[in-house]
């Protein structure tokens, strides 16, 4: 293991199906004009933060 060696590990917050962020349906997204990354459409309503606190709205699925 070298001296700068970093893991990196990525939960997802929510159960469902990662998509590509171009699969994303909000274009600002999906244009990557807020950088790269990748969507999630929930498949249950229960949804994780790194932090404490509540999740007061989810925007719809189109």
């Amino acid at each position: 293991m070298g001296l700068f060696k970093k893991e990196e590990r990525i939960f997802n917050p929510v159960t469902g199906q990662v998509v590509a962020i171009e699969g994303v349906h909000d274009e600002l997204f999906s244009s990557k004009t807020l950088g790269d990354g990748f969507g999630i459409f929930p498949t249950d309503s229960s949804v994780y933060a790194p932090v404490e606190g509540k999740v007061i709205f989810i925007f719809p699925k189109k």
